[in-house]
């Protein structure tokens, strides 16, 4: 049994519609998307128009049975052309298109009112039609990112068989102008629908295909985005890394350069010094300055120790850390000469020190202050206190010595010691006057060194 045109037309009146809108929600749904909705408009168009074929069969009035469908199919053929050029981001020729569509409507409108021939109209609709078709054939297959491309091209094929298709049908109209409704099966009119419905459902089909591929190659790029954020994310953490390396030795050569002034460079200095008073005393002098330079050995000893157990980084004790330092130096400062008083007030923490590099530059702050005593005041007498109070340790390093004066050359102790005292999170000053030198220094609690900064910083 064989479908008449106007059931044909029906069918293909109802896919349209239905197809119509796949394609206008696949737009909505990627609307990102450039020439989806340049089709959907097309798709929408031809749809709306489709069934006033039939009011041609009916005798209806020229105007909604031929003008309307005739400037539809004219404009869906156009913006086919327009969306394929958006698709693939390439300027649409608007000159060539508006001369054609200009003569293109011309003609239908001629061969409607001034002259009316279904075969004038026919041939100037159909080789606007092929001529749109070709060209967006030609677009489509210029299409360039690869997991778009075969399918673009394939789509091309589509458009170019569909031209050839629609040319093929201009020798007709001259042969048989007629379009014949009457007999309710002409075979003409219904091989017209038939062929709409296929190339319609096909053309529908490449456009979700193209979305699919256009939706995958945006994947690949967000993927390959993705993959040169996590490589300029790694360069950038490794420069990071090195920086905090090159600050990290700058550190270090730093603080090699205080231990050797503040620990072996004092103690060198006071082998020196002792064994200048040497050479000039009696044999009975000499013992004794021998025995100072036994006790500057064995700060060099203790030097070295403190060294090792910077190193070696196990916890210590409050009680057994100052214990320790007393022995460093109050002997020292005693075996000079120096009445040297030792006070520790306020509550010992509990918590052991855990920081030895910060315990190792608190002990070299007061070797060098002790060191400066000996070298600079001449002072017969000299305290060092310690106070625990409110998470703070203050500590004061006097004498009753000459004082100190602004203008003094003092290398680079002083300048060490204050640096050392910032990096334990406190502070350092210095008073001179007639009756002696007076150091004060604060320092955060627990121990740590440069940790505060940090925090504070943050």
């Amino acid at each position: 049994m064989s479908l008449d045109a106007r059931t044909l037309l029906f069918i293909y009146t109802l896919l349209q519609l239905i197809q119509s809108g796949m394609v206008m929600a696949l737009w909505l749904a990627n609307r990102r998307i450039k020439g989806l909705g340049w089709w959907t408009a097309g798709m929408l168009a031809g749809a709306a128009t489709l069934p006033l074929f039939a009011m041609q069969a009916e005798g209806g009035g020229k105007v909604v049975a031929y003008c309307i469908p005739l400037q539809a199919t004219i404009f869906t053929a156009a913006v086919f052309y327009i969306g394929a050029c958006q698709f693939i981001a390439r300027a649409v020729e608007w000159w060539r298109l508006g001369i054609g569509t200009a003569l293109a409507v011309a003609g239908t409108q001629w061969f409607l009112w001034g002259h009316f021939s279904l075969a004038g109209r026919g041939v100037v609709l159909n080789l606007f039609m092929a001529g749109c078709y070709f060209a967006t054939a030609w677009v489509l297959w210029r299409e360039d990112r690869p997991p778009v491309r075969w399918v673009a091209r394939a789509f091309s094929t589509i458009y170019a068989v569909g031209a050839v298709i629609i040319l093929s049908r201009v020798p007709m109209l001259f042969l048989d102008p007629g379009m014949p409704w009457d007999s309710g099966n002409a075979a003409k009119t219904s091989g017209f629908f038939l062929t709409g419905i296929v190339l319609t459902s096909v053309w529908v089909f490449f456009v979700v295909m193209l979305v699919n591929r256009v939706e995958a190659h945006e994947r690949n790029l967000r993927g390959a985005a993705e993959l040169e954020s996590e490589r300029a994310l790694r360069e950038a953490l490794m420069e990071v890394e090195a920086r905090k390396a090159e600050e990290k030795a700058m550190r270090t050569r730093e603080s090699l350069a205080r231990d050797l002034h503040d620990g072996i460079g004092s103690i060198t200095a006071n082998v020196i010094l002792l064994a200048s008073m040497g050479a000039d005393e009696d044999d009975a002098e000499k013992g004794k300055i021998l025995r100072e330079i036994e006790m500057v050995a064995r700060r060099g000893n203790q030097e070295v120790r403190g060294l090792l157990d910077e190193l070696d980084g196990a916890p210590v004790s409050w009680r057994l850390f100052l214990a320790e330092l007393r022995r460093c130096v109050v002997p020292f400062n005693e075996t000079v000469g120096i009445a040297t008083r030792w006070e520790v007030n306020g509550e010992l923490p509990l918590e052991r020190i855990t920081d030895r590099a910060a315990a190792a530059s608190l002990a070299k702050i007061l070797r060098e202050a002790a060191h400066n005593i000996v070298r600079h005041s001449g002072a017969k007498e000299a305290e060092i206190g310690f106070i625990f109070e409110n998470g703070r340790l203050h500590i004061r390093v006097g004498d009753d010595g000459t004082g100190f004066t602004e203008g003094r050359e003092d290398g680079r102790g002083l300048m060490n010691m204050a640096r050392r005292c910032e990096e334990l999170g406190g502070g350092f000053s210095i008073e001179g006057s007639e009756r002696g030198t007076e150091i004060s220094m604060e320092i955060a609690l627990p121990l740590s060194q440069g940790t505060h900064k940090e925090k504070e910083s943050t």
